[in-house]
């Protein structure tokens, strides 16, 4: 009965685990994403304020 409730809450903290892993990646992949856009955003604004000042 032990080795069955050990089995359960070792699986239990496995998916966590492996649910925690699946979020942070998402979460780094979207700050990524969001970093890349700000970041393309900032160059073309820049670039449209150079071209007003011609």
């Amino acid at each position: 009965m032990g080795c069955l409730m050990f089995l359960m809450f070792a699986g239990f903290l496995t998916a966590l685990g492996l649910y925690m892993g699946a979020m942070l990646g998402y979460l780094a992949v979207y700050f990524t994403a969001m970093a890349g856009y700000l970041s393309v955003c900032m160059s073309a604004f820049t670039a449209f304020v150079m071209w007003l000042m011609l």
